[in-house]
């Protein structure tokens, strides 16, 4: 019984990492009732941002960069609140 037991605790475990890691790539998108797919880290989103900023030379535009980059959206609304967020976070990086 007690190696039973030690097998379902390790069971649990290596589950709850198993999702953890999933949970940290996905988020559910409730407009489209489905999973979002993130394919870049937090950094390479502040980094992609603050390179748009040194080129652009001014603040970037919600929907200027919807159109020129959906995904660096897409990633940004993952990891920050708004795109503003993800906007501030890069600039003081």
């Amino acid at each position: 019984m007690g190696n039973q037991k030690g097998s379902l605790v390790f069971l649990a475990k290596e589950l709850l990492y198993y999702f953890s890691s999933i949970r940290k790539k996905y988020k559910y998108n409730k407009k489209e009732g489905t999973e979002m797919e993130v394919n870049m880290s937090v950094e390479e989103v502040v980094n992609q941002i603050s390179e748009l900023v040194q080129k652009e030379g001014q603040p970037l535009r919600k929907k200027q960069v919807k159109k020129s980059d959906p995904e660096l959206m897409k990633n940004a609304l993952y990891y920050f609140p708004s795109w503003e967020n993800a906007v501030e976070h890069s600039m003081g990086s």
